[in-house]
């Protein structure tokens, strides 16, 4: 029997017994483990057989240790040595030369999983997969050129600029880490490459006072499913990221004191929402529905999760058509409540908490207040002239796109 981990870590690998472990960022290493014993194996294809050598023992070989040896053996297969040989004794291998795809994976494990979100990791991991390694994943590192690395950029940014950028910076990191880690010499080929080459986009649409009448009007009635409906309304009345509510575990939720807790945010930084009315209806009514035990506000059809955001993009794309409105999408209405509060009078530095936004330069030196009271004011405040819009008893707001 077979187990996929993301990575090894100590922990999973001590609960193993009689599994074979695996992770995808180093595919053909596995840890074999018996009832007492824990071993390192690299399987390979070699000669149209497939084998297996033993690389040691767990815990006296860790696993930087056997993804260092895995590594050096991987790389003399591609060289034309038989790891079974090199592990015989019959040759040495040659030192080994990082690969682009060695060093992303190294910088995953060693820098990326210490010190951000699961979330963020995990996009990480997806980016490198789907752009570079394709691409750059064979190629020894140290050949790669200043040239390369703008030919591969300009690559990735015909199809998306955003991954351009994000890319750009996490393969400097990727050097920079290897540099540090003496994996690598020489110069960083993604450092200062593509000056303004690579602009930021800010997307700056919201909705209206006249659209969101027109949206009202149509969501309930519209092709969308109604968990979608509910995580919209909840984004539009909370100014809370889409991730942050599709992600919501009723745990976070006290329907007691109307608030509910983000721990893990895009700033790293967990914080308290104190929930507007019409919010916290919502989540009464699906409180009510879900069933007994349930984990998640909005589970996913697949066991144990919760909706993917790709579903709620992917509903938006598919049926905005329906409302004679210019495009928008999910993250927009998080736009639309931060641009609504200050037209309702809201300062910016409580704005600016509503979205989870960290205060930076000298107000984020001095200024530790969090706000959580004047947020609760100021999305009730907002709320309650989106209720207005509903029964179409207000004048409309002058907006923008």
């Amino acid at each position: 029997m077979g187990k996929v981990l993301s990575a090894f870590t100590a922990k999973a690998i001590e609960a193993a017994k009689e599994v074979t472990l695996t992770e995808r960022i180093s595919r053909g290493l596995r840890l074999v483990a018996g009832k007492s014993t824990r071993t390192w194996v690299y399987r390979y294809d070699w000669e149209a057989r497939q084998r297996q050598v033993t690389l040691g023992s767990w815990p006296t070989m860790g696993i930087a240790e056997a993804r260092r040896r895995f590594a050096e053996l991987k790389a003399g297969r591609k060289s034309g040595l038989d790891p079974a040989a090199v592990i015989g004794g019959l040759k040495l291998a040659p030192t080994a030369r990082a690969t682009v795809e060695e060093l992303c994976k190294s910088f995953i494990t060693e820098h990326v999983e210490k010190s951000r979100n699961s979330k963020s990791a995990a996009e990480a991991r997806r980016l490198f997969a789907k752009r570079v390694f394709p691409v750059l994943g064979e190629r020894i590192a140290e050949s790669i050129t200043v040239p390369d690395a703008v030919a591969f950029l300009t690559g990735v940014r015909n199809e998306s600029l955003a991954a351009a950028r994000v890319l750009r910076g996490e393969l400097r990191g990727v050097w920079r880490h290897a540099l540090e880690a003496g994996r690598v010499t020489g110069g960083n080929p993604f450092s200062d490459i593509m000056k303004g080459r690579l602009p930021q986009i800010r997307r700056k649409r919201y909705l209206d006072d006249s659209e969101l009448r027109q949206w009202f009007s149509w969501l309930p009635n519209s092709s969308i499913s109604s968990d979608v409906q509910d995580a919209l309304q909840i984004i539009l009345r909370t100014a809370c990221r889409p991730g942050e509510v599709i992600g919501l575990s009723w745990s976070a939720v006290d329907l007691g004191s109307g608030v509910l807790t983000l721990h893990q945010t895009k700033a790293d930084a967990p914080r308290t929402v104190v929930l507007p009315d019409a919010a916290i209806d919502i989540l009464q009514r699906r409180r009510q529905g879900a069933e007994v035990g349930a984990q998640w506000v909005f589970p996913s059809p697949l066991p144990g999760r919760h909706m993917r955001q790709h579903a709620l993009v992917w509903a938006v794309s598919k049926y905005r058509h329906e409302i004679p409105i210019p495009e928008w999408t999910s993250h927009d209405l998080r736009r639309t409540a931060r641009t609504g509060m200050a037209r309702l009078g809201v300062s910016d530095a409580v704005g600016e908490a509503a979205l989870g936004h960290i205060k930076g330069g000298v107000a984020g030196t001095y200024d530790l207040h969090r706000y959580q009271v004047e947020v609760g004011e100021a999305l009730a405040l907002w709320s309650r002239h989106l209720d207005t819009l509903r029964t179409n008893n207000v004048v409309a707001l002058r907006g923008g796109k």
